[in-house]
């Protein structure tokens, strides 16, 4: 299935590619997923120029392709992000800005983080937290772990386009950077080795 889509953003250095692309989603729940699936394959056979390449998933969910690139993909609204690098992994997360979630912060926020927030946008700031909590659980590949008290990021002032540190601690303890950046309709955050 041949599905439209427009890039919206495409940034390819040596480190890695990203691009983030908007199509015209369904509105149905179960007509997503089938059209994210192809919306995703599609994609990656575009930038790529293989179009017999082909989308796998592990076990946890997590795609991958043949080769030595690794990739992560993710979807809000009418959006999709891919992340295309040869690093040993790849984390990449898509909020829209308009989304309310200060209500859930105590859920994925630890008081260290709940200090540094902005209080004049506290709401964008929190999402912004969350966006880079996403993009790090992706580049781990780990699922079930508590956001509040297993990812910690230090505290960073809310700008258009930022790099924290971010504390993992899981099976083992690991910090890694992850660039967040503020488009007019969605927050992006991804992975940097």
């Amino acid at each position: 299935m041949q599905i439209a889509f427009s890039f919206i953003l495409n940034e390819i250095n040596s480190n890695y590619q990203l691009y983030v692309v908007h199509a015209n989603y369904p509105a149905e729940k179960e007509n997503r997923k089938t059209f994210q699936k192809e919306l995703n394959i599609n994609l990656l056979r575009q930038v790529t120029k293989n179009n017999t390449l082909q989308l796998h998933y592990q076990e946890t969910g997590k795609p991958y392709i043949d080769g030595n690139n690794a990739i992560s993909f993710s979807h809000s609204g009418n959006y999709t992000a891919l992340m295309i690098t040869q690093s040993k992994s790849a984390g990449i997360d898509i909020e829209m800005t308009d989304r309310n979630i200060e209500a859930g912060i105590d859920y994925f926020l630890n008081t260290n983080e709940i200090a540094f927030l902005s209080q004049q946008k506290k709401n964008l700031h929190a999402l912004t937290c969350w966006c880079i909590k996403e993009a790090a659980i992706k580049y781990f590949n780990v699922s079930g772990i508590d956001f509040k008290n297993c990812i910690h990021i230090q505290p960073f002032e809310l700008l258009n386009l930022g790099m924290p540190t971010v504390l993992i601690q899981h099976s083992q303890e690991e910090m890694i950077k992850i660039c967040y950046r503020r488009e007019k309709d969605f927050l992006l955050a991804y992975t940097v080795d």
